[in-house]
């Protein structure tokens, strides 16, 4: 009998754009985000941002027992809860998840405003696929010049509206595909959101993919430099780098996993500890 595969992370989103743009950075982006290649569960509110406001200790319950971690995310226009600012509305709900049974494995992401303020960036890529490459005016200066951005502004006030009206001038259907694309091709880095940051902070923190390998037994490195390593090769990885002599230190690494004896047993090597470090 076949068991199901480990789920690393579920998450709850308000809509299919949420989903797509989600989809698009785990299953495409994941070595730009710093991060080893994971097994996620994506679920979508059918109540959208307030749905996964109140409703999502209840909703995620079921997977506590199934998932390592758990994320919510959702816009702050529209969730109900306005009047409060996007970091207390994450602290409430991070207390609710962690008083269900998710203890400390649950984060919240709280968009301002939206999920649209994600797309705006001075990336060509954001041009061509909303349909406006080699038109003229290009896209930035129509949107100026019709008043949807503001030049002083670094993105645009209204960025949902914006989207929308940007899309109806190109005659391109507004579609959730359009958020995977975007997702899938933007350099990381041109986005400039602080909510996005948080997101990104948020998964190499739990899924990094540089790891070093340190003798459990007296927690000194059993390698001269922190390696990064495909986590699907740990048994040969580990084996090699458990081999080396060196025995120079390693600052700003503390365990993030220690592997048990019988792990370590079947990986045919010494108790060994993977210690994670900041995604860069």
């Amino acid at each position: 009998m076949n068991s199901m595969p480990p789920i690393d992370l579920v998450a709850l989103v308000p809509g299919k754009d949420d989903r797509e743009a989600l989809a698009g950075l785990l299953e495409s982006r994941w070595q730009s985000l710093g991060i080893r290649h994971i097994h996620a569960e994506l679920l979508v509110h059918p109540r959208r941002d307030p749905g996964c406001f109140y409703e999502a200790p209840f909703v995620l319950q079921t997977y506590q027992r199934l998932a390592t971690r758990a994320l919510v995310l959702f816009d702050h226009e529209g969730c109900g809860q306005e009047s409060r600012s996007s970091g207390d509305l994450e602290i409430d709900l991070e207390g609710r998840l962690a008083r269900s049974g998710w203890d400390d494995r649950a984060r919240v992401v709280v968009i301002e405003p939206e999920l649209e303020n994600w797309v705006w960036s001075d990336s060509p890529h954001v041009d061509a696929i909303l349909g406006w490459s080699g038109r003229r005016p290009d896209l930035r200066r129509w949107l100026v010049e019709n008043g949807f951005w503001p030049a002083s502004c670094s993105k645009p006030p209204r960025p949902k509206e914006t989207m929308d009206a940007a899309l109806r001038q190109a005659r391109v259907r507004r579609s959730s595909s359009i958020f995977r694309q975007l997702a899938e091709s933007v350099s990381l880095d041109r986005c400039q959101d602080a909510k996005f940051g948080r997101l990104r902070q948020l998964l190499g923190g739990w899924f990094s993919s540089h790891a070093s390998v340190m003798s459990h037994r007296d927690q000194s490195p059993v390698m001269d430099k922190a390696a990064i390593f495909d986590w699907s090769r740990l048994r040969r990885d580990a084996r090699a780098l458990c081999t080396s002599n060196s025995q120079t230190s390693l600052s700003g690494s503390a365990p993030a996993l220690i592997l048990s004896q019988t792990t370590a047993s079947n990986l045919r090597i010494k108790s060994i500890a993977i210690a994670a470090h900041p995604a860069v």
